[in-house]
């Protein structure tokens, strides 16, 4: 289903600030076909949580950089680059749990987008149910990836998470 991933380097990481919160942003590269850059953005929060982003490096400045299209038409070979930059985030952290929002396109609601729904198909079919517990919220267009050895060691960490993007980014109450 999947094609081979594209070359990728880890570029940088720097602490940021949100709000009276602070998180670590790792920012990896790699180049798709016709030398077209991408960069992924991974955001390290507590609990060992990382939220996965990508976007093109030309709209890397845009505010709606998250929910325009490519057009590049080489959408496997993206999901496979960010699933293998997953798989060295987990080499590298056993506890990394992991989650994504599917931002909306501009004329789209947040709820249930066309990017959710296509990246739940790939992490319910790619991402081990055995490793990882998966938990989604159609109405934030929100999907976690719950460690289960990250679970076993952090009592509630599903609250937790849950309590900590609720603060961090206004999110419906729903529960992930």
């Amino acid at each position: 289903m999947f094609d081979t991933p594209f070359p990728y380097r880890k570029s940088t990481y720097q602490k940021k600030q949100l709000g009276e919160d602070s998180y670590i942003e790792h920012v990896y590269t790699f180049r798709g076909k016709n030398n077209k850059r991408y960069l992924v953005f991974v955001e390290q929060y507590n609990y060992n949580v990382f939220a996965v982003k990508f976007c093109t490096h030309e709209k890397k400045n845009y505010i709606d950089r998250f929910n325009v299209l490519s057009h590049r038409f080489e959408c496997n070979r993206i999901l496979s680059t960010v699933g293998a930059i997953m798989r060295e985030i987990i080499n590298n952290n056993p506890y990394a749990t992991f989650g994504f929002i599917g931002s909306p396109l501009p004329t789209e609601a947040k709820n249930n987008t066309k990017r959710f729904r296509l990246y739940s198909l790939v992490v319910e079919q790619v991402i081990s149910p055995i490793l990882f517990e998966h938990r989604k919220s159609t109405n934030n267009s929100t999907y976690l990836m719950l460690n289960k050895d990250n679970m076993a060691q952090e009592p509630d960490l599903l609250i937790k998470i849950e309590v900590m993007f609720n603060e961090l980014y206004l999110m419906d109450s729903e529960h992930i």
